[in-house]
């Protein structure tokens, strides 16, 4: 009885996790965001609703399949 894993890509798997939990912590890697975000370091991502983002916050947001932080 052979039982078949689906596979789900990344930006679907923190989707459904922060579903549930709603918080993840990443390990961050490289230093495309540094000085605010350090490679090396941990990002705590929290999902929250379009009108509890403020100036200064950075969002983690999927567009096109993949996951971009800005």
């Amino acid at each position: 009885n052979n039982k078949q894993m689906k596979l789900i890509d990344i930006p679907d798997l923190v989707e459904a996790l922060l579903e549930n939990e709603r918080l993840l912590e990443i390990n961050v890697r490289g230093n495309s965001m540094y000085p605010t975000i350090k490679g090396g370091g941990v990002a705590r991502v929290v999902k929250c609703k379009l009108l509890d983002i403020k100036q200064g916050d950075i969002i983690v947001f999927k567009l096109n399949g993949k996951l971009i932080a800005h």
